[in-house]
């Protein structure tokens, strides 16, 4: 018959102290704090982006009139240089 050695571990308990942690309830306040702070910045943030959208239409329709505005006073200008084109023409006729 063989005899079987067997080691046994021994469990060391050692008193320790720990600083600088938090209960689960303090752990849940920050995050609840830190979720409502981002919340608060994404509604800021919507805003912001919706008047800058705002402002981008205005000055699209703006852009898009001025065109139009700018050709018809280069008409209008062009009609004026052609009318005295010919009154002086006519007035160096006569």
């Amino acid at each position: 018959m063989s005899e079987t050695k067997a080691k046994s571990f021994k469990t060391l308990v050692v008193p320790a102290m720990m600083t600088g942690t938090t209960t689960l309830e303090e752990e849940m306040t920050n995050m609840k704090a830190i979720l409502e702070k981002f919340t608060r910045d994404s509604i800021e943030k919507e805003a912001c982006n919706k008047f800058q959208e705002e402002n981008i239409t205005k000055l699209t329709r703006n852009l898009e009139k001025w065109p139009v505005q700018s050709s018809s006073k280069d008409s209008e200008s062009e009609d004026l240089e052609k009318e005295s084109i010919h009154t002086e023409a006519s007035n160096n006729e006569k």
